[in-house]
């Protein structure tokens, strides 16, 4: 799963942003320390909703606009492949269907 997080911010318009090393390590340290829930439910349970708000408010926030919205939908799939292969394991029961 790390070495999804590191490819899957790779390409595309990605290569041309000037944040691009910056969100690719904010992303990257957002998706590990998400990884770590597999090892806690009950943590999974309470920091989980709360890290998809999180993404959601730093979409939000992005410098870009339109622009940004690659990197943020590359970083919500991870988040969600996260979040399933979570509940595939019954580390973490998703309500959002994962």
């Amino acid at each position: 799963m790390a070495g999804d997080i590191d490819e899957g911010m790779e390409g595309g318009r990605i290569q041309d942003c000037p944040e691009k090393d910056m969100y690719r390590a904010i992303f990257s340290n957002f998706l590990k320390a998400n990884m770590n829930f597999i090892r806690d439910t009950r943590a999974a349970e309470e920091e989980i909703p709360k890290n998809r708000a999180k993404l959601t408010e730093m979409m939000e926030m992005a410098p870009y606009g339109i622009k940004c919205s690659e990197c943020f939908s590359k970083a919500s799939r991870l988040f969600d492949k996260e979040v399933s292969s979570m509940s595939s394991l019954q580390a973490y029961r998703d309500s959002n269907g994962g």
